[in-house]
C-alpha cells in the first residue's frame, strides 16, 4: 500500500512520467490490513497496482529456497503484477544496474 500511495503522489506531479517500481521480498505478508485474510488481500493490492498507469514492476525474491518448505509467494507477485521475477541469489548489483539501464518502460 506503500508503494500505492507513493505512484499516486508521483503520478499527480509528473503525469507523463513513467515508473518502474522494484518489489524485494520473500512474500510473506503475515498481518492484514483490512478484515480480509492477507492471501487475499495481497493479491487484491496487486491487481490495484498492476492497473496503475504507466508503471513496470520487477520482483526480486528473497526467500531461502533451499528450505524444507517454501512457498514462493514472491513468484504469484510477480504473476499478478505482470512482473520481471528475480531470485536474490542470483543477483548482483552489476545485474541491477543492467536490468535497469536495458528495462524498456
Amino acid at each position: 500500500m506503500e508503494a500505492y500511495k507513493l505512484m499516486k503522489i508521483m503520478y499527480f506531479k509528473e503525469p507523463q512520467s513513467r515508473m518502474l517500481i522494484f518489489i524485494i521480498t520473500d512474500g510473506k505478508a503475515n498481518v492484514s490490513l483490512s478484515d480480509i485474510p492477507v492471501f487475499e488481500e495481497l493479491k487484491s493490492i496487486c491487481f490495484m497496482l498492476k492497473d496503475f498507469p504507466q508503471s513496470d514492476f520487477i520482483v526480486i525474491d528473497t526467500e531461502k529456497k533451499d528450505k524444507f518448505m517454501t512457498m514462493n509467494l514472491a513468484s504469484k507477485i510477480a504473476e499478478w503484477l505482470n512482473a520481471r521475477y528475480f531470485l536474490m541469489d542470483e543477483l548482483k548489483s552489476e545485474n541491477l544496474i543492467g536490468i535497469v539501464k536495458n528495462y524498456k518502460i
